[in-house]
Parts: structure tokens; C-alpha cells; sequence
């Protein structure tokens, strides 16, 4: 039995190994594993997070501010894409492309050679992918082969750059080495001079009567004497300042040895960043010393960007934002503190959904929201006070500009979240603190007034609107003061022209002197318009050719001489009464007497006639024609005669004007004057309408619908 098994045993282990040594029928061949394909990272590198926004922050608001533009992709948007670029690049590219963005300058005052001066210069990066984005190829790829191009070239521009600097260093290094020689060589005689006068000032002392000991030579020495070789004796050096002066004759030797300092000079090349402050172009630090704020009003203004705009950056608009913002906030909390909560605890919420709902997104990417979505939020909530606060301080001081004062979220639920709760709060809350707003300094009115050039008519129609006042000094005033305001206003000769019509029918001196103020305006403007004033406002202001033509006289002067006071001045002498001296020749009147004195007498014997009488028959002006007789109703406050009657229904039309033909040829027709009939008109409607009923345009005369109606009956 055991021999049996172990028979069997021996042919299991003899076949076995058999198969082991037999050969395969084809050889093993053996193949390189294939490369594995790039792979887009899903998740950015927390590194490129922070670069990018360090590379687009405030720099990068400041470059689209001095390109006056807006681009149309988001801040956020671009900060992704870019640190995706960031994450493809490979390190050395990336570590080239970092490395030339930094700026080195050389500090050339005095006192110092060759100081490094090191900043960072994001400049090529906003110009390429500003290119981008103006050109619509802001994708990935392009994002990514222009890093990389602005990694070779300029990273090649930043070694050749480093090599200029080595270079110029060595040169420095080597004027320093040549200086030292110089001075140890300086030094080297100065000691030897000192070792030559010292043994003259032995040499000396033997020949004197008291000849002091070699060691009290030293002695004196070393305890600031000198020797006065009048009486040969040692005396202490009251103000010895340098051990190289040695009293060896009645004058001395002073030797000086100039300071030197040594160069600050660095050759290390150092490629660390210097530290990012993130609220450097933030309104908290800017106003912080300015309007003495508390560190919690900073952490206020600095929880989101400020984007300036022609209103905002006016300084006296900023501070008052700012103050409506703060004492909003405030107020805020105090109202949210009764119900146990604060404005940290309502953000929260809304940090949380935005977070959640940029994670739904397919363009999400881990890790960023950690980063930036939820500062975006509670950044997005300040900043919506801000933009609130804005809104009604325009809207206060007038400015006709204005702005969407809303809560920003790519969620409907999150925007109708915030709306429902914080955003009807803040409105409230704006609402009642609009009495606490002032008024706008004059430095801050004059810069609106620049930045909107229209903004004058709405004050000009407050100072206006209903006037009643039979006392004008303080309507003057205004007017010159809203004058005043619009000094940088390119458009305030308008406003002259505007106040001198307004004037005419309250003082005709002061709307003579706007007018010449207007004058003076537009000559010193870039655009000359040189307007004149109507037919009807001259009619109103002189009752004569005369007093026209030195009107005139007085404008082409002052075009001439450019003195405005001197105008002014000849102004107000328009009006007054000008008397002619009469001289009677009382040789010429004797004469006449006796040339016609029998005409005289003859005349007398005529009026001593008897009682001859003489009847006067005096013709009676006709009625006025009835306005029946012409179709045409009118009050019985207005008397017109028949021709001007039937020369008014040349106006019942629906524009209510008539063309200068027209008037002319009916005129002819009825033999008068043109414009004799058409003031004949004005006259008799004057009393009624308290202006003139027809004027006189460009194209012929027309009627103000409003005066046609209140004539009729």
C-alpha cells in the first residue's frame, strides 16, 4: 500500500515538473505602458485662488478705470478662469510667468548706490486678457496659450533684464573696491603724517629750557593736551575734537579724515512677494484718519468694493454716502438687536445658500466657495446699502443720473430671500433718515454742476416757478450765485440768458446786465453762440431805436474790450432821460420880429373884427367794428378794428401762425403797414394778456394757443 502511494507520488512530481521546463510556443514581449492623458483639473489649486486674486484686485480695477470701460464678463468670472489657467500651467512655466511680474527699480537719491527697489507689475496680464475678452476669445484655451506666451517672453525680457542688473551690480562692486583702496590708502598717509609730526614735536621740546619726558610726551597726549610753544608748556585742549591735531608752531595743523558710509547695496535677487493687503483700495482705510472712525465703522466700509462712478467720486458726495451708510447699519442692528438677532447672524443664511447653490452649478468648482462665494454674499449685502444710500443722496441733491440700488444673486430664491427681509429693512430704515442728509458744500456743487451740465434747470425752476415778489434783490442774488456754482459748467452762459429773459418784465436794468453777463460767458467759452434777444423781449425793454442802438453799442464794446464792469456800468445809463441844452440867438429873434412886424399888424386888425363866427365841425372816430361782423368772438375787453379783426383769422389755423408773405400782401391789400398793423394788434391785447398776443419767428408770426383761447369769448 505504501508503495503504491508513493509510485503515485513520484509521477506527480515528475510531470509536474515537466510542464515548468517546457518552453512557450511564442516569446514574451514586453510594451511600454502608453502616457497618460492630460486631465483638466476639477478642483483649483487653493494656490492659484489666492494669485489670482491678488493679480485682479484693486490694480486690476484701477487699469479698467483709466481705460474708461467695463467689461462684460464679471470680476468673479475672470478670477476662475484664470486660476484654471493657473492650475494647467506647468510649474517652472508658472514659477517664469510669476517671476515677471515683479518690477525692479534702482534708488539713485543721494547717500545710497544702487538701493533695489522691488513691486509687483500686473500690467501685461490685464492688457492680454483684456484683448480676450474685447475680442470674445475669453475661453480656456486662449487663457491659457496666452499665460504661457507671457510666460516665455516675458519671463526671456526679465533674465536679460536680471543680467543688466548683475552687470551694473558688478560695476558698482567694483567702484566700491576702488573707493576702499583709496581710503586705506588716505588712511595709510594720514598715519604717516601723524608719525612725522609727532617726532618734530619731540624734536622740538629739546630745544626748549623745560623739556618735558618722552613719557609725559605721551602722558599729554593721551589726555588731549597740547603744547604752547610760547612758554613751552603743556595746556589741556579745552575743545579737542580729532587726535590728529598736534600743536607743533603758533598755528596749527588740522588733518580730517571725511566720513565715510558704507553703500547699501544689496545683489541678492529676491523673489518673494510682499504682503498682500486686501483692504488697500478700501473706503475704511481711505476716510479712516479723515473722519476719525471707529474700528468697527472700518470693518464696515471694507466688507465689499467700492466702484467709483462720476457722483461717488466727487469727495463731498463720497463722505456723505458714507455717513448715510454707517448711521443706516447702525440703526440696522439696533432694530435687529430687539428681535435677538444682528446683520452677522441675517448674512448667514444667505452665505449658506449662495454657497449651496454655486455647488449645484456645473461650472462649480470645489473648494472656491470657501474662497469667494461666501465674501461674495456678505460683500453683495453691504454693498447694497451702500448703493441704497447712494440712490437717495442723488436723488436729494438733484442729480439726474441715477442707479439700480438692488441685492445682485444668479439665484431668484436668494434675491427674493434678501429682498423680503434685509432689503425692505434697509428701505425703511434710508427712508427715515433722509431728513438727516445736508446740503452739498459749494465745492461739491460746483463739481456736480461740472459732471451734469443741466443740472442748473431744475434749481433755475425752484428760484422761478410762481415768483410773486414785488422786491428783486434777493432773486438777483440767487440768480448770480446759481451763476457762481456753474463757473466749470460748460454750459453756464445759459443760465445768464435764461435769468435775463426772466427778468424783462420785473427790472429791465437787471435783465440788461444778465444779458450782458451771458455775453461775457460765451465769449470766454469754447463754443461762441452770441444769442440774441427776440423781437418781442426787445420790444419789451426799449421803448425806442435809441435806446436799441446803445444797447448794442455797449455789447460790441465789450466784445472789443473785454471789461464787463465797464459794461454794466454803461448800462444802467439807458434808461435815464437825456436832456439837450437849448441856446436861443436873441439877435436872430430881433430880426424876425422886424422882417414881419406889418404881417403882424395886419393880422391885428383882423381879430378886432366884429363878432364873425366861426363854426368847428370836428369828425368823430367810427366804432369799432363788431366782432359778429367778422365771425370771430372776443371779449369785450378787447376793442380790434375791422382790418384787425380780419388779420387776425389769418392765425385760425391749427398751428396758429401765418407766413410774413402772407401778412405782407393783406397789409398792401388794406393799405397800412406790415407792422404797424400786427403792434396795433399787441396793444389793444396787451392790457388783457400782460404780454404780447402775436411774435414774430423766423419763418413769419405766430400765436400762443394759450393767449388765442383767453382773448376769445
Amino acid at each position: 500500500m505504501f508503495i503504491f502511494l508513493g509510485i503515485v507520488l513520484l509521477i506527480i512530481i515528475i510531470v509536474a515538473s515537466s510542464k515548468k521546463k517546457q518552453p512557450s510556443a511564442l516569446p514574451e514581449i514586453q510594451f511600454n505602458s502608453a502616457p497618460k492623458p492630460y486631465v483638466q483639473p476639477t478642483k483649483i489649486n487653493p494656490v492659484a485662488i489666492n494669485m489670482v486674486t491678488k493679480h485682479f484686485g484693486g490694480e486690476w480695477l484701477q487699469f479698467l478705470a483709466a481705460k474708461g470701460d467695463r467689461v462684460a464678463v464679471s470680476d468673479q468670472r475672470i478670477r476662475e478662469m484664470v486660476a484654471i489657467g493657473y492650475s494647467q500651467m506647468k510649474t517652472k512655466a508658472l514659477e517664469h510667468l510669476l517671476i515677471s511680474f515683479i518690477h525692479i527699480t534702482t534708488d539713485n537719491t543721494p547717500g545710497t548706490i544702487g538701493v533695489n527697489v522691488k513691486s509687483d507689475n500686473y500690467a501685461a496680464l490685464h492688457e492680454a486678457i483684456y484683448g480676450l475678452i474685447k475680442t470674445n476669445r475669453f475661453n480656456q484655451v486662449s487663457i491659457l496659450s496666452t499665460l504661457n506666451f507671457l510666460s516665455e517672453t516675458a519671463y526671456a525680457d526679465k533674465k536679460r533684464e536680471e543680467l543688466e542688473r548683475k552687470a551694473e551690480a558688478a560695476e558698482n562692486k567694483a567702484k566700491q573696491l576702488e573707493l576702499k583702496q583709496q581710503l586705506a590708502e588716505q588712511r595709510k598717509v594720514i598715519a604717516q603724517k601723524e608719525s612725522e609730526l609727532k617726532l618734530k614735536a619731540a624734536e622740538h621740546l629739546q630745544t626748549l629750557n623745560t623739556t618735558p619726558s618722552e613719557a609725559g610726551v605721551n602722558a599729554s597726549l593721551r589726555q588731549n593736551q597740547t603744547l604752547d610753544l610760547s612758554t613751552g608748556k603743556w595746556e589741556v585742549a579745552e575743545n579737542r575734537v580729532d587726535d590728529s591735531i598736534i600743536e607743533v608752531s603758533q598755528e596749527s595743523t588740522k588733518i580730517t579724515l571725511p566720513p565715510v558710509e558704507p553703500a547699501s547695496y544689496s545683489s541678492n535677487y529676491q523673489t518673494n512677494y510682499p504682503e498682500y493687503d486686501p483692504d488697500q483700495y478700501s473706503l475704511g482705510k481711505k476716510y479712516k484718519k479723515k473722519l476719525n472712525l471707529a474700528p468697527q465703522e472700518v470693518k464696515w466700509l471694507n466688507k465689499f468694493w467700492n466702484y467709483s462712478n462720476v457722483f461717488n467720486s466727487i469727495e463731498g458726495c463720497e463722505l456723505e454716502i458714507i455717513k448715510l451708510y454707517l448711521l443706516t447699519i447702525k440703526l440696522l442692528n439696533k432694530r435687529l438687536k430687539k428681535e435677538n438677532s444682528s446683520l452677522d447672524q441675517e448674512i448667514e443664511p444667505l452665505k449658506t445658500m449662495t454657497a449651496e447653490f454655486e455647488k449645484s452649478q456645473p461650472n462649480y468648482w470645489q473648494g472656491y466657495d470657501e474662497v469667494y462665494t461666501g465674501g461674495s454674499a456678505e460683500s453683495e449685502a453691504y454693498n447694497f446699502v451702500y448703493k441704497k444710500a447712494e440712490s437717495v443722496i442723488r436723488e436729494q441733491w438733484k442729480h439726474k443720473r441715477k442707479i439700480s440700488a438692488t441685492f445682485y444673486s444668479r439665484s431668484v430664491e436668494i434675491k427674493e430671500f434678501f429682498d423680503s427681509r434685509l432689503g425692505n429693512l434697509v428701505e425703511e430704515i434710508i427712508d427715515q433718515l433722509i431728513p438727516t442728509i445736508g446740503v452739498p458744500d459749494e465745492i461739491t456743487e460746483i463739481a456736480l454742476n461740472e459732471a451734469t451740465t443741466t443740472r442748473w434747470k431744475t434749481q433755475f425752476q425752484e428760484l422761478t416757478d410762481g415768483y410773486m415778489a414785488d422786491d428783486h434783490t434777493e432773486l438777483t442774488a440767487a440768480l448770480h450765485r446759481l451763476g457762481k456754482l456753474n463757473k466749470k459748467n460748460p454750459s453756464v452762459e445759459h443760465i445768464f440768458y435764461e435769468a435775463s429773459k426772466f427778468m424783462t418784465p420785473l427790472d429791465k436794468v437787471e435783465a440788461l446786465k444778465f444779458y450782458m453777463h451771458y455775453i461775457w460767458k460765451d465769449l470766454n467759452s469754447v463754443v461762441v453762440d452770441r444769442k440774441e434777444l427776440n423781437k418781442t423781449i426787445q420790444k419789451k425793454l426799449f421803448a425806442n431805436e435809441g435806446q436799441l442802438s446803445a444797447f448794442q453799442e455797449i455789447i460790441d464794446e465789450l466784445v472789443r474790450g473785454r471789461n464787463l464792469t465797464a459794461a454794466l456800468k454803461a448800462v444802467e445809463g439807458i434808461y435815464k432821460a437825456k436832456r439837450k441844452n437849448i441856446t436861443l440867438d436873441t439877435e436872430a429873434i430881433r430880426r424876425v420880429e422886424e422882417q414881419h412886424s406889418g404881417t403882424v399888424d395886419k393880422l391885428n386888425e383882423y381879430l378886432q373884427d366884429d363878432d364873425e363866427v366861426y363854426e368847428l365841425h370836428v369828425s368823430r372816430p367810427t366804432e369799432p367794428v363788431s366782432a359778429v361782423q367778422t365771425g370771430l368772438a372776443l371779449t369785450s375787453e378787447v376793442s380790434l378794428s375791422q382790418i384787425q379783426l380780419e388779420c387776425l383769422r389769418l392765425f385760425d389755423n391749427e398751428s396758429h401762425s401765418a407766413d410774413s408773405a402772407d401778412i405782407e400782401s393783406f397789409a398792401k391789400s388794406k393799405s397800412v403797414f406790415k407792422n404797424q398793423l400786427i403792434d396795433g394788434i399787441n396793444e389793444s391785447c396787451y392790457e388783457v394778456l400782460d404780454d404780447v398776443l402775436i411774435e414774430e419767428t423766423e419763418d413769419g408770426y405766430e400765436i400762443n394757443p394759450n393767449y388765442y383761447t383767453q382773448i376769445r369769448a
